[in-house]
């Protein structure tokens, strides 16, 4: 009927019937799949044997193989045994380390990409006279819980957005399979790890709402709040990186999503009471993963890494020659309309910035890995990130870009977490030696000068986010800390959690603890000091 309907409108010969049947079908097809969730999941089905993701997830996807393969278990309170040296004199609090990790039971038939997992947080409880304990688990998000219950995949994937199978996808059952759940309530809870400044903990994904956990300090799990919705205010998607001043208490967050007309939000708290949440408007909508923050402004990057869409090349991100952009907002300013835009002139990408601040002429310095390009299909495991100073001449609107080091490869940006939006004089990256994630050790960089100081793994060993534990008793320099983080050894296959001095930077670890089963790469760590825990667990007994 519609195809004899359509040739009636435009004026054309009728068709065969067999040629109007088919139209049917397909329209009818169409229709049901838009429409009827069930017959999405099946079709989406059908799709993913054409595929083939599950032959291309378990031969060559380099996110699911070698130590990237998911972890299968979970566990709770294990002690992990010294192996060398001594676990320092009065540390106490909570170390978290989050990650994508599929459930392995669920089966690999979708195309995967390594946004794409499950969120696994493994973390380690530090008391003192006391050892050290480990536990893994899965966090309790809608997505998981609905994955679970049907024991297989079901939420549709970034990685299954490649080729002429993906654009159907795209105009099919993208948007269709959502189980009930709203679009700011699917995501995965998988990138990062925060603490506000009441204690409320967060597991984050830039392209859903915060989603709230409670720490159990007697049984080391972890149990689901929900998500953190406002009152029905927050109507945008909350990156994973959100800032806090330790200093003030304050917290400020964006958001972004590529599907908006060229738009972002900006929110901040003072405590629980969200003040401010407004748009910020920009020229494209780029891959904005996180911001930063100085002692007077929000620095908001508009990066050359923008949403292409190519979803036949399987790209859905890519560099394009577009200047890099950096908005500079008062952290006073109750709107938006006070942001000032600099540009750099020329195509660069910035993901993870390391820190800012004024000085005292009222200029903004801010310091930052920096790329020159960028794969934004995450497979070629090449991307290069050089240190670099960024200074905001706020009285001219110029900006100088100065690289620092143009040698080491370093992402994953960290600083004292005290010192976070005010000057410092050092700050730590992981060396990324070994591709995407592949990070060989820890950088040191002196930053008035550029100087590096550097500790590297054993050969074999891979590592990730350096995460800066402030020295008990120690808030004088910005280098008065503990770094630590899960190493792997790809020879031996055993996971270790280690701890550096950041002031002496020696090779030799302050501990090295042994973990009895294997840690997969992850993302984002966060540390939670023992007063700040203990202000989360009062939180929750409230």
């Amino acid at each position: 009927t519609l195809a004899y309907i359509a040739c009636e409108l435009l004026r054309v010969p009728r068709p065969h019937a067999t040629v109007a049947a088919l139209v049917a079908v397909v329209a009818a097809l169409l229709a049901a799949v838009l429409h009827n969730e069930d017959v999405a999941d099946l079709f989406d089905r059908a799709l993913d044997e054409i595929q083939g993701g599950e032959a291309w997830n378990l031969q060559e996807n380099r996110y699911l193989l070698g130590n990237f393969r998911p972890t299968a278990d979970e566990s709770a309170g294990v002690a992990l045994e010294v192996i060398e040296g001594a676990v320092p004199e009065g540390l106490e609090g909570l170390y978290l380390r989050v990650g994508p990790n599929p459930v392995p039971s669920h089966g690999f038939k979708k195309r995967y990409h390594v946004f794409d997992g499950h969120g696994h947080l493994h973390s380690v409880r530090f008391r003192a006279n006391a050892a050290p304990v480990y536990s893994n688990q899965w966090l309790q998000t809608p997505r998981y819980l609905k994955e679970n219950e049907v024991g297989r995949e079901f939420f549709p994937k970034v990685g299954q957005l490649h080729g002429w199978i993906g654009l159907v996808r795209v105009l099919t059952t993208f948007g269709t399979k959502m189980a009930g759940l709203s679009r700011l309530e699917v995501g995965q809870a998988n990138t990062n790890m925060f603490v506000d400044a009441v204690g409320r903990l967060f597991a984050l994904h830039e392209g859903s709402l915060p989603f709230e956990v409670a720490y159990d300090d007697s049984t080391h799990t972890f149990a689901a709040k929900g998500y953190l919705r406002e009152n029905g205010t927050l109507d945008y998607p909350v990156s994973a990186h959100p800032k806090r001043d330790h200093r003030t208490g304050e917290v400020f967050a964006h958001g972004y999503d590529p599907m908006a007309s060229k738009t972002m939000k900006y929110a901040k708290w003072i405590g629980e009471r969200l003040v401010v949440y407004e748009e910020l408007n920009t020229n494209a909508p780029t891959w904005a993963h996180d911001m930063m923050i100085s002692d007077t402004h929000c620095i908001f990057i508009e990066s050359s890494i923008h949403f292409t869409g190519d979803v036949l090349k399987g790209v859905f991100f890519d560099f394009v020659d577009k200047p890099l952009r950096l908005g500079l907002l008062p952290r006073n300013a109750s709107t938006t309309a006070d942001m000032q835009w600099f540009s750099a002139g020329r195509a660069l990408a910035i993901v993870h910035p390391m820190n800012a601040w004024t000085e005292e002429n009222g200029d903004v310095v801010l310091y930052t890995p920096m790329g020159e390009d960028f794969d934004g299909s995450l497979t070629k495991g090449g991307n290069v990130w050089h240190l670099t100073r960024v200074t905001f001449h706020v009285g001219t609107g110029e900006l100088t870009v100065e690289k620092l080091n143009d040698v080491l490869n370093v992402e994953f940006p960290r600083v004292h977490p005290n010192m976070l939006g005010h000057k410092t004089e050092y700050g730590f990256a992981g060396t990324m030696e070994k591709g995407d994630l592949g990070f060989t050790g820890i950088a040191r960089f002196h930053l008035p000068t550029g100087r590096v100081q550097t500790i590297m793994y054993d050969s074999d060993c891979i590592g990730g986010e350096p995460v800066p534990i402030p020295k008990p008793g120690r808030e004088d320099a910005s280098d008065a800390v503990y770094l630590v983080g899960f190493v792997h050894n790809e020879a031996s296959g055993e996971s270790e959690v280690h701890l550096y001095d950041g002031e002496t930077m020696d090779e030799k670890p302050v501990v090295r603890l042994r973990v009895p089963k294997r840690v997969p790469y992850g993302f984002h760590g966060e540390w939670v000091p023992e007063p700040t825990l203990q202000m989360h667990l009062n939180h929750n007994n409230a």
